[in-house]
């Protein structure tokens, strides 16, 4: 749920887009031989590094990875773990969990993206599913709502920069699609909306109202293939039963 992305973007798409700037210092890019190059699907488990921007540094774009890691963390092993179980911040809950302290201070980020990936569920025990992809009409890129960390390792030194994707209720849009946990990312729909999200001392009450799904109107989606070794995964593809289905 809300664990795979698409950020088909290169750099300067979202320099220009958030008037943000990348630095090629920025620890870790040598992944990538100093050029991010669009990713058609960034897979949460497998902790991708890719750009955020952060409401410390909202003039930066920097890279960071996939998966959470709180900052009092008392060890690499037990950082790793964190990693695999922070992909994703409920944002009900957000105040009062392992989350509270960054969300009390406003560590919160922006996660470019294009797009994101979900199943809808043909059978009760989710044994039949077709994966969708799911994109905002009118903005070819848009920013997810994030929280983020730097977590320092104590043993080695290495600097590990963190975030993990919001989450909220799902419109009705997005609950037919998503139709068993009806979970969707928070999206934030304007620039507005964005640089509110990076203010730290955004009043909570209007960090949840920032939280509340985007209108049904403003998403688009369709269905893909079941694997994701194409070219470009996020693809149309049709299937015959789900017309049958209809009919």
């Amino acid at each position: 749920m809300c664990n795979r992305r698409a950020a088909r973007f290169k750099m300067a798409d979202i320099e220009y887009y958030y008037s943000a700037k990348y630095s090629e210092e920025v620890e870790g890019m040598a992944i990538y031989d100093g050029q991010w190059e669009p990713v058609h699907h960034l897979h949460g488990y497998d902790h991708d590094f890719a750009p955020i921007v952060t409401a410390k540094d909202p003039d930066k774009i920097q890279m960071a990875w996939w998966g959470l890691i709180p900052h009092n963390t008392v060890d690499l092993a037990k950082a790793l773990e964190e990693a695999q179980i922070r992909l994703l911040a409920r944002t009900e809950d957000m105040y009062f969990n392992t989350y509270s302290e960054l969300a009390r201070y406003g560590t919160r980020c922006l996660i470019p993206s294009t797009g994101y990936f979900e199943h809808k569920h043909l059978d009760p025990k989710g044994k039949k599913k077709h994966p969708y992809y799911i994109w905002l009409k009118d903005r070819p890129i848009f920013s997810m709502g994030g929280l983020y960390s730097f977590w320092k390792d104590p043993v080695r030194g290495k600097l590990y920069k963190t975030y993990a994707i919001c989450t909220t209720e799902a419109n009705e849009f997005i609950a037919g699609i998503h139709n068993t946990g009806k979970r969707q990312p928070v999206i934030l729909p304007d620039r507005e909306s964005e640089l509110a999200w990076l203010n730290p001392k955004l009043p909570r009450e209007d960090v949840m109202k920032l939280c509340k799904a985007i209108p049904s109107e403003l998403m688009d989606a369709h269905t893909i293939r079941k694997t994701e070794n194409t070219e470009d995964v996020t693809a149309h593809f049709e299937y015959p039963q789900l017309f049958a289905n209809a009919k």
